[in-house]
């Protein structure tokens, strides 16, 4: 064996070794601000810090619960049959507790597999790891890609992109040596992409794709059904376990469908497309949350973003003949978007028509047509086979400069929101957020501003009035917030928080039996609203009725074991009713929630001013609901 034979490999190895060194390093360098960042007010107390069911951990019940469509609290953002998305949460939850930055980390830790990966199924399929290398950078490092990984909620987002990866990394695997064992590692990672997030239903057709260029399965030009078909064929399980998460997706979403005309529809495609191309290439003014009205018709931008896709499509199709990829990073982008793209509006009010966590995946389509065409082209010049590591190297630099600012933005609420309204027009959502977040700080001028904001742009906005009405009841002006919580209400019935917080005004203008029927329909709404529960309890107590006070105190206990009020008020109760072993479980409680406060000496003065004389039906313990964000 000559020395040729062994130094070779081995060089080849440490290559490969340092190519995947420097790419985790600058990925982390980019997004390891995340280890700093909050849990932030939207969505992330739905999929995380509010959500009873993944506060519980890893338990049977939670596990089992986990695949159950109607186990989890719903909103627009969450109703998607994803049991590897909330089981992720729940792991997180055993391991860090509501430690956000651990959180993030985890986020981060998936960003990062995904990466490695893509970057070794494309050298292996292609074996240029220079172009490889650069598609995996632009996609660990880009801008765009820091919403996904900065916020919690986007789990599925990570969870959806690891097993796309190792869908293609089982996939070529396949490819190279067919088998029915390999075959199944491709339909179980394909399974567990579809169960993380639907955004996986159209992997069969990367596949497709992939069988063309790079991989070579098909024909060079107009394959035959002949050579063709059995490449489809071999795809119809995975085609198949796509089209099952297409319904189950759209059986969730259909209450919230809109209708659109054709034209309006072919309007929002054309015009989302053409910002994702236009955010792709410049990463500018990114935000959270880019807000449009349920009417929009972009006209104009549609018209100039069709001209575009038209283009760039013919070119790429003249072009399929000598350069593939170009054919296929195109497809990959047009297609890899179609689950997500506008076809139609979700609810009403704030419409979503983009996001950026939304071309997390297919984005990548666009850096294989720029890594593989730029030295293509360059590499025709001597001049340009030079300049090539430089250009590299300063579009690696801005994407990380600017992701490293853009993570920045995540750090909490305030930062974000303040960040979406400044780069951003008319957007309510991040005025509702923003406002909110205020509220919880305390800061109830800087909050009504923002809520005064939103109803100037939007003047049925039920949620701004709901919060508007919060800051006017906290301020005394009691006949103003509860004609806001009507109009709320005449808007949007099925908001349980306006329910409650109608009930807490009946209690400070004495009207106990009046606020009874609001925090019962609150409940009736949502039977497991923890805030109703305890106000509808302390009402009660100040009925006289303790018997039926005690499972409402109970039951927010079991949705807040931590707080401190409703065990206080359930030690109280079982002062009265003389349940001296309850008691003092409620009592030990209490001593390890604040072990600085004297809890029995508080109750037991409680406990006698209550039996010397009913209390003013005014009371201080009917708490409004929290802050409402979106």
């Amino acid at each position: 064996m000559t020395a040729e034979k062994v130094i070779n490999p081995l060089c080849g190895t440490m290559r490969h070794a340092l190519a995947f060194v420097l790419l985790a390093a600058i990925t982390l360098f980019a997004f390891q601000g995340v280890r700093h960042c909050d849990f932030i007010n939207f969505d992330d107390d739905v999929y995380v810090y509010e959500n009873r069911s993944i506060r519980d951990g890893l338990t049977w019940q939670s596990v089992r619960g986990a695949f159950q469509s109607d186990f989890f609290v719903k909103t627009t953002q969450s109703e998607c049959w994803q049991p590897a998305t909330w089981l992720s949460h729940m792991l997180d939850i055993h391991l860090f507790g509501l430690n956000a930055g651990m959180h993030h980390v985890v986020n981060l830790g998936f960003h990062l597999a995904s990466t490695l990966i893509l970057f070794h199924v494309l050298n292996r399929m292609t074996g240029k790891m220079g172009r490889s290398w650069m598609v995996a950078a632009l996609f660990g490092v880009h801008p765009l890609q820091v919403e996904a990984v900065a916020w919690v909620t986007a789990r599925k987002d990570m969870l959806s992109g690891f097993f796309w990866m190792m869908t293609i990394w089982m996939y070529i695997r396949y490819a190279a040596r067919p088998s029915v064992m390999r075959y199944f590692w491709v339909a179980l990672m394909l399974a567990l992409g579809l169960m993380s997030k639907p955004m996986g239903i159209t992997l069969p057709f990367i596949l497709l794709l992939l069988d063309y260029w790079p991989l070579g399965r098909l024909r060079d030009e107009f394959p035959s059904q002949r050579s063709s078909m059995p490449l489809v064929l071999e795809k119809i399980p995975l085609f198949a376990l796509s089209v099952f998460s297409f319904l189950l997706a759209l059986h969730a979403k259909s209450e919230h469908l809109s209708v659109k005309t054709p034209i309006n529809m072919l309007a929002n495609v054309a015009d989302g497309y053409g910002n994702y191309l236009l955010k792709a290439f410049w990463p500018a003014r990114l935000a959270v949350w880019y807000s449009c009205s349920a009417d929009r018709f972009p006209a104009g931008p549609a018209i100039a973003s069709g001209a575009i896709l038209l283009i760039v499509t013919l070119v790429v199709w003249n072009q399929r003949p000598v350069r593939k990829y170009l054919l296929v990073g195109w497809l990959w982008f047009l297609g890899a978007l179609v689950p997500v793209i506008d076809l139609q509006n979700v609810s009403g009010g704030d419409a979503i028509f983009m996001a950026d966590r939304y071309s997390y995946l297919p984005i990548i389509g666009l850096f294989i047509m720029v890594s593989w065409v730029v030295p293509d082209v360059l590499g025709l010049f001597l001049w340009g086979r030079r300049a090539m590591p430089i250009l590299a190297a300063a579009t690696l630099s801005a994407c990380v400069v600017l992701s490293t600012r853009q993570v920045g933005y995540w750090r909490n609420s305030y930062t974000l929101f303040q960040h979406t309204i400044e780069v951003t027009k008319n957007n309510t959502l991040a005025h509702l957020n923003l406002g909110a977040y205020c509220m919880k700080l305390g800061r109830m001028d800087e909050a009504d501003g923002h809520f005064r904001e939103c109803l100037l742009i939007q003047p049925d906005y039920a949620k701004a009035l709901l919060n508007h009405g919060v800051v006017l009841a906290s301020k005394g002006q009691l006949e103003e917030a509860a004609r806001h919580f009507h109009r709320a209400l005449e808007i949007k019935p099925e908001l349980g928080d306006v329910h409650n917080n109608l009930g807490t005004l009946m209690v400070q203008q004495g009207k106990l039996k009046s606020a009874l029927m609001y925090y019962r329909q609150a409940l009736k709404i949502s039977p497991d609203y923890p805030r109703a529960h305890l106000n509808l309890a302390n009402t009660l107590l100040l009925m006289r009725n303790v018997d039926e006070a005690v499972p409402h105190y109970e039951r927010s206990i079991f949705l807040y074991p931590n707080s401190i009020q409703p065990h206080y008020k359930l030690a109280l109760c079982m002062m009265l009713q003389g349940r001296q072993d309850a008691f003092f479980e409620q009592l030990n409680i209490l001593a390890q929630l604040d072990p600085k406060m004297d809890w029995k000496q508080q109750l037991a003065g409680d406990y006698a001013e209550f039996n010397k004389a009913a209390p003013s039906p005014a009371s201080k313990n009917s708490k409004p609901a929290h802050p409402r964000s979106q």
